[in-house]
């Protein structure tokens, strides 16, 4: 078993620049072959063209963390941390040493199989990621038009129902049982007049609530006429 340490944008071109190399060093004359795994192609064309730097035992073999090539774009978060926390997000890939079959040899349909639910689990989270700053501002806004809606119900309280039981002549009645009814309807009228007009309060404020996201200016304070 011999570990490859690769510099490729994927798993594929890495494992395609190993057999290559491996084809052609051993098709070719032995001098051709640094004793540390490098091919020797007559010049260093640098980090910009995949290569194989180095091969050891995998016994001997340290793990090696992957190198991220960044795409364009993300420059600007070099340095900041973000780039390895979107990393994160995802799992890990699966390796072709995972996955053999009874005689130790590799079982290359499990691992494509594998390898295709990781990119479909990749996909899935990146569209997801994609959408989280649609999600935060929905967020926000409903945690808006929740605040809007708790200090609207708090200063535009509905006025509590006149009971006719509160009404109960209690000093000198003429007979048991007896109410002071022309008092109660004139309540009650009174109560049915502020209640019609604080819930058409309530309802145009709310309206303007949920129409302008509940941003606290936009929710009307004043009495509206109905």
């Amino acid at each position: 078993m011999v570990a490859f340490d690769v510099l490729a944008r994927t798993q594929a071109e890495a494992q395609h620049m190993v057999v290559e190399v491996l084809i052609e060093g051993l098709a070719g004359p032995p001098d051709q072959l640094r004793t540390e795994g490098d091919r020797v192609f007559g010049e260093d064309f640098g980090d910009d063209v995949p290569h194989i730097r180095s091969w050891t035992p995998a016994a001997d073999a340290a793990p090696t963390p992957p190198v991220a090539v960044p795409s364009p774009g993300w420059e600007a978060f070099e340095e900041s941390g973000i780039p390895e926390i979107v990393a994160e997000m995802f799992p890990p890939e699966p390796g072709t040493g995972d996955f053999r079959l009874p005689d130790g040899t590799p079982d290359p349909e499990s691992f494509e199989d594998a390898h295709e639910r990781w990119r479909d689990e990749c996909l899935s989270l990146a569209v997801q990621a994609s959408r989280l700053p649609e999600t935060l501002d929905r967020l926000e806004r409903a945690e808006r038009v929740r605040d809007g809606l708790v200090d609207l119900l708090e200063r535009e309280r509905l006025p509590v129902e006149p009971v006719k039981e509160d009404y109960l002549v209690t000093v000198a009645p003429s007979f048991e049982g007896e109410y002071e009814d022309m008092r109660f309807r004139s309540d009650h009228a009174q109560w049915r007049s502020e209640f019609t007009a604080t819930a058409l309060r309530r309802e145009h404020a709310l309206q303007g609530l949920v129409a302008k996201g509940g941003a606290a200016d936009d929710v009307p304070s004043g009495a509206v006429s109905p």
